[in-house]
């Protein structure tokens, strides 16, 4: 039976051809609205003929993928551009669109998620949450599923034949988010009108298959029932043996397999993105605290501190591996240069050589450029990044700035200041100060803590502070109270039990 959109046998493949341009003198004559508009329209337009697009192979891209280039390498070659392949090509998107999540059915601790805060991103299944990651839109009733931080990515099915996925005759074919694109069946999906699977509109056998935390999502077979499919599964025979790739392919039964569009009228996203880092010791309370939290988060299906963060990182002195994430796997320490450490000249570690060397780390791994803030945590601080962002949503983002937290002694020139155990950085402002750090090393810097120093340095770059005296309750510049709830973080928290009795006192 031939599949909806399957092209017929020996159809030639229709080309692409550029538009004409206008003469010369006749061009001359157009107004420069008009030339700006017609280029416009001409940028999309490929420089080569291309030919229509087979339901057994996609194109591969060659466009830009959101924030970043490129396409994760596990997604393949993605269904971009080609010509529409459909019969029902000429469908226009239902208006009616809503934004949320997309709840496994199972009891709402499970969502559709991506991978990577960027186009080209995997989709896996990961615990609901606030998290940029989590948010999408979604069509009334069909259309695209788009990205709802970027809405030119949208969520679609790689490379693949499509038609014998969905009657279980081959395996399952990986999802991410690519460049939307409203004329190709792999990204144009039919949602349920409550419980039910995520079908493409045009291979409605093919469906989202759900998978565990952590687990890559896929699509397969929508399942084994009439409604769902066009012919019957293929017999297996449990005494044949098979080679891997031939395999025929076995849906997996799920209790529940059905998803939910959980609609907010107003998105409640993960805005704005928060890139955290902590540094610890691979021995004492720093590595007790991270290892704990890590590995509580299993049993609580959340995660706590700098692990609620978009992403997160650990940077010691030595390589060792703290525990284990839900979606990040195995958490390694990132190693970076240690240096000497003395007193500062307020009695406090002299620590500034040694913390130049960790962001240069920071710097060398690169994670902080994809997040609009990086935050760097003191292991024993609590920190709660839901309440961080709202702090910092007044914010002009992309500007180059930092975040003073402590005024203790307002007629010190070092006031307000920087207090170390949470320190906050726009991206534009470490653009500056790995840009012009070197002039920073000008300055006597070595009777300084690294928190002074960063003040400093910020300061001498032209990077302007913003106050706010509530981004962290510091028992070592004012109080401590875990209990309020408009208090970002807490300091000092220097025990397993104590650190954890804080979080729960301040999420109640």
């Amino acid at each position: 039976k031939k599949s909806i959109g399957a092209p017929t046998a020996g159809e030639p493949a229709p080309t692409l051809a550029p538009p004409a341009r206008p003469p010369p003198r006749a061009a001359a004559r157009v107004s420069a609205v008009v030339r700006m508009a017609k280029l416009r329209r001409l940028r999309p337009w490929p420089q080569q003929a291309q030919p229509a697009v087979p339901t057994t192979a996609v194109p591969p891209t060659t466009a830009t993928h959101g924030p970043q280039n490129g396409v994760d390498a596990h997604l393949g070659d993605c269904p971009i551009g080609g010509a529409p392949t459909s019969k029902n090509s000429d469908w226009t998107e239902t208006l009616q669109w809503s934004q949320g999540q997309l709840q496994l059915n199972d009891g709402g601790k499970t969502c559709l998620r991506t991978l990577n805060a960027n186009g080209g991103s995997l989709l896996v299944m990961g615990w609901c949450s606030d998290r940029l990651h989590n948010q999408f839109v979604f069509p009334g009733r069909y259309g695209l599923i788009r990205w709802n931080p970027f809405r030119d990515l949208c969520v679609a099915v790689g490379k693949g034949d499509l038609a014998a996925v969905g009657n279980g005759l081959a395996g399952t074919l990986p999802m991410g988010l690519v460049k939307c694109n409203k004329t190709h069946p792999h990204m144009i999906w039919e949602m349920p009108s409550g419980n039910g699977p995520v079908r493409l509109r045009e291979y409605r056998n093919v469906c989202i298959v759900p998978a565990d935390v952590g687990e890559f999502v896929r699509a397969g077979p929508c399942g084994y029932d009439e409604d769902q499919r066009s012919t019957p599964p293929p017999a297996i025979d449990d005494k044949a043996s098979y080679p891997e790739e031939d395999k025929p392919y076995v849906k997996k039964t799920w209790e529940n397999e059905t998803f939910n569009v959980v609609r907010t009228e107003q998105w409640e996203g993960a805005f704005p993105s928060l890139y955290c880092l902590s540094v610890i010791r691979p021995w004492g309370y720093e590595r007790d605290i991270m290892a704990t939290i890590l590995g509580k988060s299993w049993a609580e299906h959340h995660d706590f501190g700098i692990f609620a963060c978009d992403d997160f990182d650990l940077f010691s002195e030595k390589g060792f591996k703290v525990g284990k994430h839900h979606l990040k796997g195995d958490v390694w320490t990132v190693w970076f240069q240690q240096a000497w450490v003395g007193v500062s000249k307020d009695g406090t570690a002299g620590n500034a050589q040694l913390f130049m060397n960790l962001w240069q780390a920071v710097k060398k791994k690169g994670v902080w450029e994809s997040f609009d803030w990086t935050v760097k945590v003191d292991p024993d601080a609590v920190i709660l990044p839901g309440r961080v962002r709202d702090h910092l949503k007044p914010f002009n983002w992309h500007t180059p700035q930092f975040v003073e937290n402590c005024n203790r002694f307002p007629g010190s020139a070092d006031f307000p200041m920087v207090y170390g155990a949470v320190e906050i950085f726009s991206k534009e402002a470490m653009q500056k100060y790995f840009s012009w750090e070197w002039k920073c090393r000008q300055m006597d810097w070595h009777p300084l803590g690294e928190d002074v120093y960063m003040r400093r340095c910020m300061v001498m770059l032209g990077v302007s502070g913003r106050f706010d005296a509530n981004m962290v309750g510091d028992q070592l510049c004012t109080y401590k109270n875990c209990g309020e709830g408009w208090k970002a973080s807490f300091h000092p928290l220097k025990s397993v039990d104590s650190w954890l009795g804080c979080w729960y006192q301040a999420v109640r």
